[in-house]
């Protein structure tokens, strides 16, 4: 099935790094018929460096978050698509704002996250444990304001988190429990 020729759809995947939203996005551009896009990708292209990380150490954090708007700004006219954010994106109101979507919150414990994360040396702001629980402390109520739905995603795996997402938006029912979809644990 695939929702793209019903509607015009632009679904934004936010919340802390680690929590999914890449692959997570990918199921739900499976199921629904849409495009995935993945932003760090595209700010990586852009910024000619090797790695994020690069971006982070060479470059700066500012540098990253110029880059990253830049995109968002290209990927606001773009439809049918479910794009992947990085982990700031969900607290800066005027990169959402330049998405234009459907914004989605996964909701992911910082004790799953530390889980999933551990071993990788890839994410510059998840270098010094604290400072990242800190960080994802800090950034938790911006996520859950600025979110159109939350998903919680602790102890599901990605299918049922994708499942889940595809089902509010399909029915659009705010993950009310109402047994409609099927994708609400009522």
């Amino acid at each position: 099935m695939s929702i793209a020729n019903k509607n015009s759809q632009r679904i934004v995947l936010t919340g802390f790094m680690g929590s999914g939203k890449s692959v997570v996005a990918d199921k739900i551009a499976k199921f629904l018929g849409l495009e995935m896009v993945e932003m760090d990708e595209i700010v990586l292209a852009k910024s000619g460096r090797k790695s994020i990380n690069e971006i982070f150490d060479k470059d700066g954090e500012d540098k990253f978050r110029e880059l990253e708007a830049k995109v968002a700004e290209e990927l606001g006219g773009r439809e049918n698509v479910v794009i992947a954010t990085g982990g700031g994106v969900g607290i800066n109101e005027k990169v959402l704002k330049k998405l234009v979507g459907t914004t989605v919150f996964l909701d992911t414990p910082f004790d799953e996250i530390e889980k999933r994360l551990e071993g990788d040396v890839s994410r510059p702001l998840f270098r010094d444990k604290n400072r990242a629980q800190k960080l994802f402390t800090e950034r938790l109520p911006q996520y859950r304001a600025n979110a159109d739905y939350i998903v919680l995603t602790g102890g599901k795996d990605i299918d049922e988190v994708a499942r889940e997402v595809a089902m509010n938006l399909i029915f659009m029912c705010g993950g009310g429990g109402c047994g409609t979809c099927g994708g609400c644990n009522s």
